[in-house]
């Protein structure tokens, strides 16, 4: 079972996420942010401790304050340092290109996906931590 942080400020689409990761049994935990800055604090202060950090995340990319751009870099930062690999799916609703390259160039994101994520995402990225949390 894998642990998920979640960074997505609109309400709504958390609340479309979490009524659709509710019915997979992957997640033995989900933590959702509104705002990045209480993320990359967390991330920061938890790089030595892997079971406190997630095996997942999934990443907005626009938001006010501190953006999901913003975690990515933390997350490049921290990921010669830190104790544990973390897989990020990046969940946008840009389609732009520029932000599709830009994303996939991160070597721990494992897929941008253009919102809505379907079903099949959902399933897919289910499987994917059912196989990542069994090895550890």
């Amino acid at each position: 079972m894998c642990k998920l942080f979640v960074l997505e400020d609109n309400p709504i689409d958390q609340y479309i996420l979490k009524s659709n990761l509710d019915k997979y049994e992957a997640f033995e935990e989900i933590t959702y942010y509104s705002n990045g800055k209480p993320l990359i604090n967390y991330l920061d202060a938890n790089r030595d401790n892997p079971v406190r950090l997630p095996d997942m995340m999934f990443v907005d990319l626009e938001m006010p304050e501190v953006n999901g751009w913003h975690v990515l870099e933390k997350l490049n930062a921290l990921s010669n340092s830190s104790c544990k690999e973390i897989i990020v799916y990046v969940i946008s609703t840009s389609i732009a290109l520029n932000d599709i390259l830009r994303a996939n160039a991160y070597s721990f994101v494992k897929e941008f996906i253009s919102k809505p994520v379907t079903n099949k995402n959902y399933r897919a990225i289910s499987a994917e931590a059912d196989l990542i949390c069994e090895e550890n």
